[in-house]
């Protein structure tokens, strides 16, 4: 979803959620060389609206004692913020997001989405 700044529609925030089973999780980092695919978000923006700084990431955790992975689990929220030259509402933003879920015993196969981002008030 886009949530609007409530004084300024030309500006908001982009919410990619993700909500995970139990015992599942998505790879938040990776060592340099892995046989898995690492959580990847991309904004696609229309002309005329830019990214503003980074995406603000929630804090992943070792996924074993001593681990340099680091995944993700639960539910997660990824926001980064944007700016348009004009009103954002009915802009047509796209998230491209690569990953992989797995939990102790399997993996899925590496997996991409292209999510319709749509604006919704600010508050």
């Amino acid at each position: 979803a886009l949530f609007l700044d409530a004084d300024d529609p030309r500006r908001g925030t982009v919410a990619v959620r993700a909500a995970l089973a139990p015992g599942w999780h998505l790879y938040a980092r990776l060592p340099e060389v892995s046989a898995y695919q690492a959580t990847e978000l991309e904004l696609v923006l229309p002309e005329g609206v830019a990214a503003a700084g980074d995406w603000l990431l929630p804090p992943a955790r070792p996924l074993e004692l001593g681990s340099k992975t680091r995944v993700w689990s639960g539910d997660q929220l990824f926001l980064r913020r944007v700016e348009g030259t004009g009103d954002l509402r009915g802009a047509a933003l796209q998230c491209r997001v690569r990953y992989q879920v797995c939990d102790a015993e399997m993996c899925f196969p590496e997996a991409e989405a292209l999510l319709e981002v749509g604006a919704l008030s600010g508050s």
